[in-house]
């Protein structure tokens, strides 16, 4: 049986140490008897996952020195099994520069990087040459509020000629984000026509929650489908817990978007009554945050990995779902659903959510009774003292959810039949795909 060919096109690497990989290995992860996947990803790493087959690698290293020397190749191409000796990563030392300039992400620095994508992104000839060879059936790709992968996108789509899916899982577009700074309101503004340009290059969008979809509807008179991260291995779901009084919280996810702030606040709360929030997270956080996390009493523990996280909320006895309470972070956030939002529902643990209402992903852990809701600070306490109690009602009501909501047979089913459907293949030759 032929495959269909997908490309998609990625800031990051298609790996587990990153919410894109996670998020595309649990979409696609056993499909390889029906999908061949290429990948062109804009940032340093080395890709680790079963599904891709050829990447095409842009950084801005390669830009650079392309912009400095045209005989130099802006495009590092390579296959799967080359992967891990081909791929640009960055050192040690480098990732800790790295890092030390995302905590402080000036404005004027991302203009200055745009700059020199746009520079450097004037002649496409290398990633136009890439499609071409691979020749894909569909473009289904991740959209990102960033200049250059959307050029990319664009780029791609046209040399392509096929159908392109788009999934969107913030909110990159609307205006409600201008409650940020004037110099994000000029940026947002200066970005919002070339995401357009991509929006209306796709055939539809993919979105995270029922509010999107609606707004995105509306917005782009595009047809929207939401596709949720499934949760994985539904078999060994955990029925019941049971357990005295629960000590140990955890949150693992990122901080980003002031969701430190909450984090803080509740670690404070539960450590006035006898529990301990441990916290694991790649987000780079200044060491003021450090130190508040210290004198709030929580456990700090950093970044570790994906498999590391999954075992530590494992061995916890309630998981946190946080976002900030700020006006500005609800409309950063509204949309938004962490990658490990479906593995929470399904853990058979509690989960203490904090954070406001016109989230989505409160509202629907709130409407779902999934989780124990802490709609303002206020409400810490009442929440964290419940959470301590040996009561399994919103257990059960997560599990269900997952199940519902997040069953990756379903979900994959869905997605391959979409997929057939617009690649314009014919549906009966794949019948063992969408039965």
């Amino acid at each position: 049986m032929k495959k269909i060919k997908i490309l998609t096109v990625s800031n990051t690497a298609w790996s587990d140490d990153n919410s894109f990989g996670l998020t595309y290995n649990s979409l696609f992860d056993g499909t390889e008897d029906y999908f061949e996947f290429a990948n062109i990803y804009c940032n340093y790493g080395v890709p680790k996952n079963n599904c891709v087959k050829k990447y095409c690698q842009i950084t801005e290293k390669t830009i650079l020195k392309n912009i400095k020397n045209k005989n130099e190749k802006k495009c590092i191409v390579f296959d799967a099994e080359n992967a891990e000796r081909k791929a640009v990563a960055l050192s040690g030392g480098e990732i800790k520069k790295y890092r030390n300039l995302k905590k402080k992400r000036f404005q004027i620095s991302l203009w200055a990087r745009d700059l020199i994508w746009k520079k450097g992104l004037k002649d496409t000839s290398e990633i136009v040459d890439f499609v071409k060879n691979f020749s894909p059936d569909i473009i289904f790709t991740p959209m990102y509020y960033m200049f250059h992968t959307n050029k990319i996108l664009q780029t791609v789509i046209n040399a392509a000629g096929v159908p392109a899916v788009a999934y969107i899982s913030d909110d990159i577009y609307r205006i409600k984000k201008f409650l940020c700074s004037p110099l994000y309101a000029i940026d947002r503004l200066l970005k919002r026509k070339t995401i357009k340009k991509s929006i209306d290059l796709c055939d539809m969008l993919y979105v995270v929650c029922d509010e999107q979809k609606v707004a995105y509807e509306k917005e782009f008179n595009k047809p929207c489908k939401i596709l949720r991260k499934p949760a994985e291995k539904l078999s060994e779901i955990v029925e019941t817990i049971s357990g005295g009084c629960k000590k140990l919280f955890v949150y693992a996810g990122n901080l980003g978007t002031g969701r430190w702030k909450t984090v803080a606040a509740a670690g404070k709360v539960i450590a006035e009554n006898g529990g301990v929030l441990r916290v694991f997270s790649a987000t780079p956080v200044a060491g003021k945050v450090v130190k508040l996390f210290k004198k709030k009493g929580v456990d700090y523990r950093g970044y570790v990995s994906a498999e590391k996280a999954d075992e530590e909320c494992r061995n916890s006895d309630v998981l946190v779902y946080a976002e900030d309470f700020g006006s500005k972070a609800v409309a950063l956030t509204h949309f938004s659903v962490s990658t490990k939002f479906s593995s929470y529902l399904k853990s058979g643990k509690t989960i203490l959510a904090a954070g406001p209402g016109e989230i989505s992903a409160i509202a629907y852990l709130r409407r779902e009774k999934a989780a124990i809701v802490a709609g303002s600070p206020e409400d810490f306490d009442k929440a964290v003292k419940e959470c301590m109690k040996n009561d399994n009602r919103y257990v059960q009501n997560a599990l269900m959810c997952a199940k519902r909501d997040f069953d990756k047979d379903k979900i994959q089913k869905m997605l391959k039949a979409d997929i057939v459907k617009l690649a314009a293949r014919e549906v009966t030759a794949y019948e063992d795909i969408t039965d």
